[in-house]
């Protein structure tokens, strides 16, 4: 019976949650635009439908979600779509992204954001390629894999993934296989990227946001992304367009131009004068106007050039001693416009943290690159998906999300396989009436309990269980 109950399952893609979902995001004309297709054999639809079962059930791995549901048939079709080097992955991750943009109010699109961030993607094994050794700050050590540096797009009420590059480091691990793909592939280009510097590869997202019209006013990153390159692209390109970059500032010996005077943060924070209060959140704040260098031009700093203009703010919570400093190049921005600004950067951080939790970040064990980069394209995209029924659902949290979800498909697995099974025992039933000698439809009515008893306390009933297991399911019209 398990393995019928299973066959409903993955014949399940066109129920009514998964298929409004689907047709709510235009998946097939999507995946088809990206060129994302199959010419024959299982459909991508019904393999990243299967994918979305393996992560609801929180299955240890992928292959692991497969024997549990019963779809060893699926295995090498799942593999060759994770493992085909030619998808575009992040076609898919952006039009997905586009989509979600277009579903929500339009009073929702104005002032929208792109914050970037990065976690670790830990991964072992002599044969995983291009792992690398890489330092995580948040837990002061070093680790195997790489960096998952990722942009996020956020409305102001819910943020999304946009794009992602699983960036290999130089540290490779001894014994790291070297990535083989075809020249002109999609992941033969993602392997280039990922060996570049981080503000590289974060430059290179922006502009690719730009090309493909993504709508964003501000910028929002932490301390780890400033630098000359960086500073001097906003500069250049952003700031020109209407962008804001919005940014922590890190406590350092990196000097400032004041006035006519070269600072460092610290003696910038002394000068900045006396502490405004905001009497509703209890937040101190002060804030001046300075100039940053582009460190690249001189070794002096008197020698530097000037980048640009950008406001420095300076708060501090109540009952915290220290004070932090967050940049804004719209210098016409309050304190407490900037800081509400930047805490939308916080929600890159819940994309993570909820992407761990309930989207299997940690799922996936192949040891191929294109296979992980799929992979993780695959979870972003339903956990966009998700956030558009967030959205629907008064914003609820993403595990209740998840859970009524789930809850719903499994109550239509449930009532569709009771069905099933009912029309196969009473065929059974039938039959085994008609080999006593009932012909009479009274005469099997009169004597119906007595019959019943006799059909399901025969010693071969268990075999005809195992038989109908091993028959290929039907659903009677």
């Amino acid at each position: 019976m398990l393995n019928s109950f299973n066959q409903v399952k993955l014949s399940s893609v066109g129920s009514k949650n998964v298929f409004d979902l689907f047709k709510k995001f235009k998946l097939d004309s999507i995946l088809s635009q990206s060129k994302i297709v199959k010419q024959k054999g299982h459909q991508i639809s019904e393999m990243l439908f299967s994918f979305l079962i393996i992560i609801l059930e929180n299955s240890s791995s992928v292959y692991s979600g497969i024997v549990r549901n019963h779809s060893s048939h699926l295995k090498t079709p799942i593999n060759d779509m994770l493992n085909n080097p030619h998808y575009n992955w992040r076609n898919l991750l952006y039009r997905i992204a586009k989509r979600f943009s277009q579903l929500c109010p339009e009073s929702q699109l104005e002032d929208c954001s792109l914050i970037f961030d990065d976690t670790s993607k830990v991964k072992t094994g002599h044969k995983t390629q291009n792992i690398s050794w890489f330092y995580d700050h948040s837990k002061s050590g070093y680790f195997k894999g790489y960096q998952n540096i990722t942009s996020a797009w956020s409305n102001g009420r819910q943020t999304i993934p946009l794009d992602f590059e699983l960036k290999t480091g130089k540290k490779r691990t001894k014994h790291s296989r070297k990535t083989k793909y075809p020249v002109g592939t999609h992941t033969a280009q993602r392997v280039r990227f990922a060996k570049q510097k981080k503000i590289d590869i974060v430059i290179q997202m922006i502009k690719r946001a730009r090309q493909r019209k993504i709508s964003f006013k501000y910028i929002l990153w932490d301390s780890w992304f400033n630098c000359s390159k960086s500073y001097s692209f906003i500069f250049e390109e952003l700031i020109p367009a209407g962008k804001v970059l919005i940014s922590m500032l890190k406590n350092g010996t990196q000097k400032y131009k004041y006035g006519n005077r070269y600072l460092n943060l610290k003696e910038l924070y002394r000068k900045s004068g006396k502490w405004s209060h905001d009497p509703i959140s209890g937040i101190k704040y002060k804030s001046l106007e300075i100039e940053l260098l582009n460190v690249s031009t001189a070794n002096k700093v008197e020698e530097r050039t000037v980048i640009g203009k950008v406001k420095v703010c300076f708060f501090k919570y109540p009952n915290v001693k220290r004070w932090k400093a967050i940049i804004s190049t719209d210098t016409n921005l309050s304190e407490i416009e900037v800081l509400k600004i930047y805490l939308r950067r916080w929600s890159i951080e819940c994309i993570f943290k909820e992407i761990r939790q309930y989207f299997g970040y940690d799922q996936s064990k192949s040891s191929n690159y294109a296979a992980m980069v799929a992979d993780l394209s695959i979870r972003y995209v339903f956990y966009t998906m998700f956030c558009f029924r967030k959205e629907m659902n008064n914003n609820e949290p993403m595990g209740q999300i998840i859970i009524k979800f789930y809850q719903e498909l499994f109550d239509m697995w449930l009532s569709t396989f009771v069905e099933i099974m009912f029309v196969r025992y009473v065929k059974n039933f039938v039959d085994y009436a008609i080999k006593l000698g009932y012909t009479d439809l009274f005469d099997l009515q009169k004597n119906i309990d007595k019959l019943l008893q006799a059909f399901f306390e025969r010693e071969v009933w268990t075999d005809k269980i195992t038989e109908a297991d091993n028959k290929p399911l039907r659903k009677s019209a």
